[in-house]
């Protein structure tokens, strides 16, 4: 049985906070469904300055009825054919560490924040594979690790990628399943227009500007990281 070890210093899921989490989960779920061994490694700590969520990840575990180990300030359990791990963030490489030598992964996938650091230590154990779900310092921090692939989550981002020496970019869509026939209306073609997370790293100023452009339209923005409402009651001049 193949073995993909998915590392990161984000939650592992199912608690999401945007993109990322959701394509890494669909991965490790696929993976799962697909005969995989899967193991994913994650913090139950924001890489970023903000409380701990231990006890918020393990009351939703309870009210899921999802059992789960807890030991020395981490947390395992299985969520839909995944083996999770959830540490505090100084327990990252000291895990990762016992997990490349134990499980002996086939490939290891890692992104976002620290990501180039895990990447270098995992790229001497197994293929190891840096997802790039952005062009920002973030989303393309982890080819500073020198994973043997980066993962470009459209043409765009791999045109930003650029070729960093010994990594391999690739162009790789999110795993998320195509809808059946007859579940799209494809006939349809005066819907609105449609942003996630109206914010200014995202392109609200962008969205300012097409509004004030195309009075005609309709407009839907679904709030994302925080409350932009304000923002768009009254466009900017």
């Amino acid at each position: 049985m193949p073995t993909a070890l998915i590392a990161w210093r984000r939650t592992p899921p199912p608690f999401l906070i945007g993109g990322a989490e959701v394509t890494q989960q669909l991965l490790a779920e696929q993976l799962a469904a697909a005969g995989w061994r899967v193991v994913y490694l994650g913090a139950h700590q924001p890489p970023w300055d903000s409380p701990g969520q231990l006890a918020e990840i393990t009351a939703y575990l309870d009210t899921n009825h999802t059992p789960h180990e807890s030991d020395s300030g981490a947390v395992r359990y299985w969520w839909n054919g995944v083996d999770c791990i959830a540490v505090a963030q100084d327990r990252i490489p000291a895990t990762l560490a016992a997990l490349l030598t134990d499980i002996r992964p086939d490939v290891v996938f890692t992104s976002q924040e620290g990501s180039a650091d895990i990447a270098a230590e995992a790229r001497t154990h197994a293929l190891t594979a840096g997802i790039c779900h952005s062009v920002s310092g973030t989303g393309l921090g982890v080819l500073a690790g020198r994973p043997h692939v980066g993962l470009a989550v459209s043409e765009f981002v791999r045109h930003r990628a650029g070729s960093p020496a010994g990594t391999r970019i690739s162009l790789w869509y999110p795993p998320f399943t195509p809808p059946g026939p007859g579940t799209v209306n494809t006939d349809r073609d005066d819907g609105p227009v449609l942003m996630i997370n109206p914010i200014p790293a995202k392109g609200s100023r962008l969205m300012h500007g097409l509004i004030q452009a195309m009075h005609e339209e309709r407009f839907t923005l679904v709030e994302g990281w925080w409350n932009t409402a304000a923002e768009f009651r009254q466009p900017p001049t």
